[in-house]
């Protein structure tokens, strides 16, 4: 199969490259998730181009020409295209400003920043290896190749001995920042965080859903009759998390 060809986009119209797995039409991808969340949010007219691992750099490595790997996501908004999920909310933020979701974008990229380097690599060998069996066939020879070549192990053998409670004291922070701040991460309104936060959680919950249950309860709110801290703000935001209907071409 070959890659798909590159599109030509109404200029009002933005194209997200999406990573495809081997559920037509479903995300799982956090990273992915997180721009894909943004465009629902402002309520931005998108369409999806699904793109198998092994078809990303023939079809956009043009976007990231000095990068040894190239990633999703990328978008195309007309003659511009922006890639990294950062520069996706920043660029939506710039050309889409309602309703905002970096009031506070120092805050905001902070937390991005703690989420992608200390909440996710708590527990990344307990989830990242199970990303192949979510792949489309082809994804999931080239993920199992490339992954087994940059760890020098098999991914089965990725995590071995490791536990879910390695995520429990960062996670902790936040379940006392939302305790104290709710009832979203930066306070009354949902903003770029809680897409961050929750992007995370369906990539877990979408590779691992045992896991992730046990990560979701593991901190009880102090009112017995309420819900564990984070399910409870998961509950309050997951329904963002749905692959949105698009319009036929």
């Amino acid at each position: 199969m070959s890659a798909p060809n590159p599109t030509t986009a109404d200029p009002g119209t933005v194209i997200f490259y999406d990573l495809k797995c081997a559920t037509p039409n479903t995300c799982w991808s956090p990273h992915c998730w997180k721009a894909r969340l943004a465009l629902q949010y402002k309520h931005v007219p998108f369409r999806t181009v699904w793109v198998s691992y092994p078809d990303i750099k023939p079809l956009l490595g043009h976007t990231q020409p000095e990068a040894k790997t190239v990633t999703l996501p990328v978008i195309q908004h007309g003659q511009t295209w922006v890639f990294d999920s950062w520069e996706i909310v920043r660029y939506l933020e710039a050309h889409f400003p309602t309703p905002s979701l970096l009031p506070n974008p120092q805050s905001a990229h902070f937390f991005k920043l703690y989420n992608d380097t200390v909440l996710v690599e708590s527990v990344w060998n307990l989830f990242a290896p199970r990303v192949a069996n979510i792949l489309d066939e082809r994804g999931k020879v080239f993920f199992v190749r490339t992954r087994e070549e940059d760890l020098g192990m098999k991914l089965e053998d990725v995590g071995r001995g490791e536990t879910v409670d390695q995520i429990r004291r960062p996670l902790g922070v936040v379940a006392r920042n939302l305790a104290q701040f709710g009832p979203y991460l930066a306070g009354e309104e949902v903003t770029y965080p809680d897409l961050v936060l929750l992007s995370t959680l369906l990539w877990f919950q979408r590779a691992n859903p045992v896991d992730t249950e046990t990560i979701l309860d593991m901190f009880p709110s102090s009112n017995v009759s309420r819900a564990p801290i984070v399910r409870e703000w998961f509950d309050r935001v997951k329904g963002l998390g749905v692959v949105q209907e698009e319009p036929a071409e």
